[in-house]
């Protein structure tokens, strides 16, 4: 296990070198994803599975922006925010495309469950207005956001879509599960067609990073990161009153870097293997030229 760098001294000149390597870095990183995507969109069918997947591969991207700016700018310990979605983000990457024959079958449920979602966050207003508890508040907000939508002919739409034919698959692996005991009442798009000999059926996330071997990272980001990020967790600064003078503490810099890097670098991999495998060659050579160059000096 590499051994991370200690902070150099804050303002020195060479903790000004460290950041603005950091910073270029993931600007050319960012730079290189967008362009990635936007060779994918233009070269293919855009299907409701390259819809998907590309989708997913955007959002990182949008997120290891997000980073990039707020590290340009010295705001290094909330990136684990954004870290934490790229890391789920990449958790659906892989188990879409980790195996291939149910690739189409697991992008349809995410599909599927999209739409469901969509229902019951409808249905919970109806729900509320039958209890008579829907306040004045809330159907304004509810009218603030769907300004265009009859609620009612919209969740019948939806229930319709959910229950038609061409979702035969979709149910059929959920009566599948029920008949093995599994509840999904609330399941997850990610808990349809699991491995064949899976002994687990990833019920959520952290399942899921257990089934991908990503649960280490899973309780970074998930327990510790989240006890951290939370405001009942003062602690830190009662013990280190230091801590409450740097308001721009620069402490997790490496590691988050080596996190977001290492993450976007498995997602574009993903992206290229799918769909522009003559590339591969190309962008490991420029990673190690552009971003590794960084990893190894730091």
């Amino acid at each position: 296990m590499q051994q991370l760098r200690k902070m150099p001294e804050p303002g020195s000149e060479e903790e000004k070198q460290m950041s603005e390597d950091i910073n270029k870095a993931l600007v050319e990183l960012v730079d290189y994803a967008s362009a990635l995507l936007s060779r994918c969109l233009n070269a293919m069918e855009l299907t409701i599975e390259n819809v998907v997947s590309l989708t997913l591969f955007r959002h990182v991207i949008e997120l290891t922006d997000s980073i990039q700016v707020q590290i340009e700018n010295k705001v290094v310990a909330p990136t684990i925010l954004q870290l934490r979605s790229i890391f789920e983000t990449l958790l659906y990457l892989e188990f879409i495309f980790v195996c291939p024959k149910k690739t189409s079958s697991r992008v349809r449920s995410y599909e599927w469950h999209v739409v469901r979602d969509q229902w019951k966050y409808f249905q919970s207003f109806v729900t509320l207005e039958k209890e008579k508890s829907l306040t004045p508040k809330k159907r304004k907000f509810f009218k603030m956001q769907n300004a265009s939508i009859d609620l009612y002919k919209e969740i019948k739409r939806m229930e319709a879509k959910l229950s038609g034919p061409e979702w035969e698959d979709i149910l059929n692996e959920r009566d599948r599960l029920k008949m093995l005991g599994k509840n999904l009442r609330n399941t997850e798009w990610f808990t349809l067609f699991p491995e064949n000999d899976a002994k687990l059926v990833p019920q959520n996330l952290a399942d899921l990073a257990k089934t991908l071997c990503r649960y280490d990272d899973y309780k970074v980001f998930f327990v510790r990161a989240s006890k951290m990020m939370h405001p009942k967790d003062i602690g830190r600064h009662l013990k280190h009153v230091e801590g409450l003078r740097s308001l721009r503490d620069l402490e997790v810099l490496l590691p988050n870097f080596r996190h977001t890097t290492s993450y976007v670098n498995v997602a574009i991999g993903i992206m290229i293997r799918q769909y522009r495998s003559e590339e591969e060659g190309d962008y490991n050579k420029w990673y190690r030229e552009h971003i590794q160059t960084v990893l190894n000096k730091y």
